[in-house]
């Protein structure tokens, strides 16, 4: 038996096998090229079908999990659409040399190690973004487009993490729970579990391995924990727990249709914040007063643009304006004032 604390980020206790989720890597060659435009073509050729295949992702995930889960695909159609990130990757084929995949490979990595030594969490868990546009279109680049991964039964997902897009590839009426050994209470995997209602533990740490694929497995979403092949007593008692968490939903639907108060008798009324139209009707199932929801996804582009070049900034030498001095120090960024 096999014990991990993380991260709980949605509560609930499933028991069921592990798959073990580990998507296949394609190798960059670091060769350089002599002539730039047949990698700058390809270069746009790629980002313009990542861009078609993320409008995809976007319309599968407002159909299954709302507006809240979907923004993120929009978000990372801007991403693609920045012209810093393009000239960065533009710079590096004309003045470096390099082959389209490693100019792209580079442009992630520094763009992401900029979010992720930000102070503010949220911020730094947005690295995980510019990793994850920066691999698809490395992917198309390589000819190593992923697969979707087929689950036979109803599992526990456990990878060492889940980009946005990785996770919506999984049916819904599959997936049991998530566990990362990476993560944070503001990653994608945990704003997916948050919005579809999952259970999901992240940052387990290094020793998740892909050995437990096929294996039985508790995941406490309340307490942050994974058991990996428990003994007969943990596994009895967390089927027992289950059984507990069933009682518990049937007493509060039995509260539907009574009014919303307080303990002392004070009138509330409980909003839900919806993302589509099944979302408002399971809202109103659930005797929903009204719809809280607010439209971010340009909204938090924007903050994220102007982290951005707030950070590029602050690591810049004093002297010169703030174009020059960002021209020297990212010699294949080009930062201009909006």
């Amino acid at each position: 038996m096999k014990e991990l604390h993380g991260i709980g980020v949605f509560n609930g206790v499933v028991v069921g096998p592990v798959y073990f989720y580990a998507p296949g890597r394609c190798t960059v060659s670091d060769e350089k090229v002599t002539d730039p435009e047949p990698e700058l073509a390809r270069f746009e050729i790629a980002r313009l079908r990542a861009q078609r295949q993320l409008k995809g992702l976007y319309d599968q995930a407002l159909a299954q999990a709302g507006e809240e889960s979907a923004a993120i695909f929009d978000i990372h159609q801007m991403m693609l659409d920045d012209q810093d990130y393009i000239d960065s990757v533009r710079g590096l084929i004309e003045k470096g040399h390099d082959n389209a995949a490693r100019a792209v490979q580079k442009t992630g990595a520094r763009f992401a190690r900029m979010f992720s030594e930000m102070e503010d969490e949220y911020m730094q868990a947005r690295s995980a973004d510019v990793l994850d546009i920066s691999r698809r279109v490395i992917q198309i680049l390589c000819g190593a487009e992923g697969e979707t991964p087929g689950l036979e039964v109803p599992s526990i997902i456990v990878a060492e993490d889940l980009t946005p897009s990785q996770s919506m590839q999984f049916e819904r009426e599959k997936v049991l729970a998530f566990a990362t050994a990476k993560g944070s209470a503001c990653s994608h995997t945990a704003i997916l579990s948050r919005t579809k209602g999952i259970a999901a533990v992240v940052g387990l740490g290094e020793e998740v391995c892909s050995a437990w694929h096929g294996k039985t497995a508790i995941l406490d979403g309340k307490k942050g924990l994974l058991i990996v092949d428990p003994d007969e007593p943990t596994l009895a008692a967390a089927q027992e727990q289950i059984k507990c968490q069933e009682k518990e939903a049937q007493a509060l639907e039995a509260l539907k249709g009574t009014p919303d108060r307080t303990i002392d008798g004070r009138e509330i009324k409980l909003f839900a914040n919806v993302g589509n139209v099944e979302e408002l009707k399971d809202a109103l199932a659930r005797d929903a007063r009204g719809d809280g929801a607010f439209p971010y996804g340009i909204f938090i582009f924007t903050i994220f643009r102007l982290s951005l070049r707030r950070r590029a900034i602050s690591c810049l030498p004093p002297s010169g304006t703030v174009n020059e001095r960002t021209e020297n120090y990212f010699p294949h960024v080009r930062y201009r004032s909006r």
